[in-house]
């Protein structure tokens, strides 16, 4: 798929569902990121792939747009390892993490932080008295060497 059919098919997926001005926003913010990936080296078939379908990034932009209206919207976030399957919705674990406050974010990073932390001092701590002898030894075979010399 080339950068216009993804345009194209993105414009179609959206006429009459939200409004013509924001099509157009839409189709512009996509166009501009496809161009800007580009210009940066990446190829333009990379960027698609990794956009995934543009029927399901209008379905997220109707969707957002249905929110606003205060018309009823499915709590779901299409993203690039998302599928629709009839009834049945698959996602990647990272829509989860996405929609997580980002406080608990945080939360969960620094008690894992903390957790790797203290696993590699209580390591450390069992392996400290043979570390300190070895060094001791080794300290004092130097110390032997240079005085034979």
């Amino acid at each position: 798929m080339t950068r216009q059919e993804f345009l194209e098919k993105l414009r179609a997926a959206l006429n009459g569902r939200i409004p013509a001005a924001s099509v157009n926003e839409n189709v512009n913010y996509y166009e501009d990121y496809i161009i800007t990936e580009v210009r940066k080296g990446r190829i333009e078939e990379d960027v698609l792939k990794e956009l995934g379908d543009p029927r399901l990034i209008a379905k997220t932009i109707i969707t957002a747009g249905g929110r606003e209206s205060g018309a009823y919207a499915e709590d779901y976030v299409y993203g690039e390892n998302t599928y629709d399957e009839g009834e049945k919705k698959i996602s990647s674990g990272w829509d989860i993490v996405r929609r997580l406050p980002s406080w608990l974010v945080i939360l969960i990073v620094a008690i894992v932080v903390i957790s790797i932390l203290v696993l590699a001092f209580s390591v450390l701590s069992v392996f400290a008295p043979f570390i300190l002898v070895m060094l001791g030894v080794i300290f004092l075979v130097r110390i032997l060497r240079d005085m034979n010399s």
